[in-house]
């Protein structure tokens, strides 16, 4: 069994199963109904999941069927908790998504951009 993170990660793998826990709501906790929901958004692709209830906490677990669509590259990732009309942003950060490079189709250019311009 692999630990889940207790903070939303900088860097996810396309394809991998993501997993991250957060045990720091104390004002939204899960058992008196509030819900975690995030958003993962760049110019051109956006995708949405919710946290599951544990306790007063939340645990994210986003199987890795639903990760392979996902495109990599730089995204931005907000985090929100809702309960009834209330809505409050607890989180919005960068995310780098890095390719699936077993389940590539094609060959993937893993340079930096500095190495490519170079």
């Amino acid at each position: 069994m692999t630990l889940a993170s207790t903070a939303e990660p900088s860097v996810l793998v396309a394809g991998d199963t993501w997993t991250w826990r957060r045990e720091d709501l104390a004002h939204y906790p899960a058992s008196a109904g509030w819900s975690l929901s995030y958003q993962l958004v760049n110019s051109a692709q956006r995708y949405s999941f919710n946290a599951t209830a544990d306790g007063d906490a939340f645990t994210v677990t986003v199987a890795a069927s639903t990760t392979a669509i996902n495109v990599g590259g730089l995204y931005t990732l907000a985090g929100q908790v809702t309960k009834g009309s209330e809505k409050h942003t607890v989180f919005t950060g960068s995310v780098r998504i890095k390719p699936d490079l077993a389940g590539a189709s094609v060959a993937i250019d893993t340079r930096s951009h500095a190495r490519n311009v170079l």
